[in-house]
């Protein structure tokens, strides 16, 4: 019997609570701007939340390029469960939002036309859905990278340069350079456009950096030189959105991009910081698991709790959001879990939905 693998559990669990807390933190922008006080306390917490979703990439693809998986497996197992899933959840927010917003209102007048729409396009946070059917189907030929350590490192290498540093030297660029160097960097970028290199640009890198910071060994010194480029990446994150915010008195939402390379160094950090964790707590490791197959579920409904909560008139900034945000972030995840578990308990329903 193959031994549970606990680190990719807290990763779960941890990288729900992160999504959740970066949808909160961004729950009340509207209106504001760069120079509030609100919004800039609102930036540190989405800034420190943002790798969530890299690291439910990185779980997923550690997990399915370590192994052999037949195509007609990748379909009958995978793809049909999350198409399935993706339908019935974007059918119960269409009920609740036709207009397919972010936070839903109360009961909108139904429309059969908004409601198909509504149900094909699903809910912004269900996007990441059809990104992941987009890759599974594509791992017969994702495998092909990663059996070739060389061909790996290559491809890993390509990635970096045109899916995060050439972005972050746009954004860069346009938020601090002027004159000529500004022209100078940006018709570079053109240039670099126009090479047109998709293969590594995308989410399918961060899939399969998941798969090489799973199978490789970092030494000691290796580790922290992650975790300092973490710390920097944390940082870079809140001052970078801060900084521009300030100057252009204008909500800044560049550097909460996740090809970006503050995000990737967050992201990176906390997959190996917990991959060298020594889990020893038994009980502690069962109880996280048991969290771990609950996670799916608390991130698919943790948008209608959050929308439950907006009716009752309590959102991010209902009070002094350095203590809201944190509370409404806990509230909702301990909620959207016990749902979850919930819904998991329910025969058929818990195979499809969660």
């Amino acid at each position: 019997m193959k031994q549970r693998v606990y680190y990719y559990d807290y990763l779960r669990v941890f990288a729900i609570i992160a999504v959740i807390l970066l949808h909160i933190a961004a729950q009340e922008w509207s209106g504001l701007t760069g120079r509030d006080t609100s919004w800039q306390i609102f930036n540190v917490f989405n800034s420190i939340s943002r790798w969530g979703v890299s690291v439910f990439l990185m779980i997923s693809g550690s997990l399915f390029l370590s192994r052999d998986i037949d195509i007609r497996t990748i379909y009958k197992k995978y793809i049909t469960r999350m198409v399935v899933s993706y339908f019935l959840w974007s059918a119960i927010y269409a009920l609740f939002a036709p207009k397919n917003t972010l936070y839903l209102g109360a009961f909108s007048t139904f429309s059969l036309k908004d409601f198909i729409t509504s149900t094909l396009v699903g809910p912004v946070h269900l996007w990441f859905i059809p990104m992941i059917v987009g890759i599974y189907m594509c791992i017969p030929l994702i495998r092909q990278i990663v059996v070739s350590k060389k061909l790996l490192d290559y491809y890993l290498l390509l990635g970096f340069v045109f899916a995060y540093a050439v972005p972050q030297m746009v954004y860069l660029t346009k938020d601090f350079a002027t004159g000529f160097a500004k022209d100078f960097l940006l018709s570079v970028n053109t240039l670099i456009s126009d090479m047109n290199v998709r293969i590594v640009i995308g989410f399918v890198y961060i899939f399969v950096l998941g798969y090489f910071l799973a199978q490789t060994e970092f030494t000691k010194k290796q580790r922290q030189v992650i975790y300092i480029l973490g710390i920097i990446g944390f940082c870079s994150t809140i001052i970078l959105n801060a900084v521009v915010g300030w100057k252009t008195d204008a909500i800044s939402k560049n550097y909460y991009q996740t090809f970006t390379i503050n995000v990737l160094f967050e992201a990176v950090s906390v997959f190996v910081w917990f991959k060298y964790r020594k889990l020893e707590n038994e009980k502690l490791n069962r109880f996280v698991s048991k969290l771990s197959e609950y996670s799916f579920g608390a991130y698919l409904i943790h948008i209608l709790v959050m929308a439950a909560f907006r009716l009752w008139g309590f959102s991010a900034d209902s009070f002094n959001p350095v203590l809201c945000v944190p509370a409404l972030t806990v509230t909702t995840v301990v909620i959207s879990f016990v749902l979850s578990f919930l819904i998991n308990k329910i025969p058929f329903l818990n195979k499809w939905i969660v």
